[in-house]
């Protein structure tokens, strides 16, 4: 699977992980970054907070529960992605679940998408993600 990538935001590695969970049969739910409000008028304005969960929570085709946090692969990161790109509180969460429940899906410059096994040190290389 390939989407054409040209910028890094986030948005198109989520995408690319909606796509997976469908053709896999996973149902997983986007989580909202936790966040606070700091204006109300004509426009609400929030901040991020930071990050400590994963982009999505839900179940696998058998009902196991798995979380998923997606990146997108850098320009200078070529073939390979070092586990370290997630943030110490993501580790953190995702290290405290179970094996095999954790998983890091990657949106290489390429275009493809791939699903890992969550890693918390090391790197996940094109190529060696779930089928």
């Amino acid at each position: 699977m390939s989407i054409a990538v040209l910028k890094s935001t986030g948005a198109a590695g989520e995408r690319m992980a909606e796509i997976w969970f469908a053709q896999h049969g996973w149902q997983m739910f986007k989580v909202a970054p936790p966040s606070r409000v700091i204006g109300r008028g004509a426009r609400l304005r929030v901040i991020y907070t930071g990050k400590g969960y994963p982009d999505f929570m839900g179940n696998d085709t058998e009902g196991e529960f798995r979380a998923v946090e997606v990146k997108e692969a850098k320009p200078c990161e070529g073939d390979s992605v070092p586990a370290s790109r997630l943030t110490a509180s993501q580790r953190i969460f995702l290290i405290g679940l179970a094996a095999g429940i954790a998983h890091v899906g990657i949106l290489w410059r390429s275009g493809e998408f791939e699903m890992f096994p969550f890693t918390e040190k090391g790197s996940y290389k094109k190529g060696e993600g779930l089928n």
